[in-house]
């Protein structure tokens, strides 16, 4: 067991003292890797922090509970303790017929509407304003209103809900979309870099077999290279990621004061660092892996 550990810190030595002797370019190299890391994930970090702030923003849809023009004090009451006791609802307020219909003829709009009319056709109306921006949720909870007994319609003002959650959803599935053709750029970025080092290095690795070498012996330091170069992407990756956040919060801030929001994109934490790691070092090990594994069949 001792023996295998010394020839893994061996290899990295021999690994690291090589990036060393090339430290531009590893470093060129580690930065292409960093900028690939950082944009798919801040993107997604940044439409999901707007999200968050959206569903507490004071700007929030309303359902409007539309009872029945014959509907009893007992029905009336059992929907008003069915709002209170709901635990999505952040607040309603109860509008009387008696009272759209004097905001009706006070409104210079609608005053001449309301003259023409000699009786009141207006009903007795709840306003619920949920608790969250959720659209499927806030959709669950118009159906289940429409059900309640004196509640002639339950109406939803979601044209706006529904496009921002359009315009979310798309951001958040362009950043996906960026993960996945940056993922496949990075072990391209790798591959490449290892089967050029391969090939810097293919007299010694012919010769290696012909002692007796394995090809996992082989493969060995190009694989702690891909992992090394993924990992320093990723440390890259972060520090981009941070600096960018930070700039950017300078000219939300000034946004938000503006509205006196106190709204800013928060920094990536200590987990989103080790997120970063592990995925530059997984696609630094398949890459390295894919391409040490097309060149050994090459020099069979």
């Amino acid at each position: 067991m001792k023996s295998w550990a010394d020839q893994q810190v061996q290899t990295i030595a021999l690994v690291t003292e090589r990036m060393w002797d090339k430290k531009l370019s590893s470093l060129l190299i580690m930065l292409v890797i960093g900028i690939a890391l950082c944009l798919p994930a801040a993107m997604f970090s940044v439409v999901h922090q707007i999200q968050t702030a959206l569903g507490s923003t004071d700007h929030k849809p309303e359902i409007s509970l539309y009872l029945k023009m014959d509907i009893d004090e007992a029905s009336k009451h059992a929907i008003e303790q069915h709002l209170k006791q709901h635990g999505d609802i952040a607040e309603f307020r109860f509008v009387s017929k008696t009272t759209a219909w004097e905001n009706m003829k006070e409104d210079s709009t609608q005053k001449e509407a309301a003259d023409a009319l000699s009786i009141n056709p207006l009903p007795d109306a709840y306003f619920v304003v949920p608790k969250k921006v959720d659209s499927d949720r806030i959709k669950q909870m118009q159906k289940e209103m429409q059900s309640w007994h004196g509640v002639d319609v339950a109406q939803l003002d979601s044209k706006w809900l529904e496009r921002l959650d359009t315009i979310l959803e798309l951001a958040k599935n362009l950043s996906h979309l960026l993960m996945l053709l940056f993922s496949v750029a990075l072990l391209a970025i790798i591959g490449n870099t290892i089967r050029l080092q391969f090939l810097t290095q293919r007299e010694e690795i012919e010769v290696s077999k012909l002692i007796g070498a394995t090809h996992w012996f082989i493969r060995r330091p190009f694989l702690y290279a891909g992992t090394l170069y993924g990992v320093g992407g990723a440390i890259f990756a972060y520090v981009l990621w941070v600096g960018a956040i930070a700039f950017f919060n300078i000219s939300i801030t000034d946004i938000a004061d503006l509205y006196a929001s106190q709204f800013h994109l928060a920094l990536p934490g200590i987990g989103a660092l080790f997120l970063l790691i592990f995925t530059g070092a997984g696609l630094g090990w398949l890459g390295a892996f894919a391409s040490i594994q097309h060149s050994l069949v090459h020099i069979e």
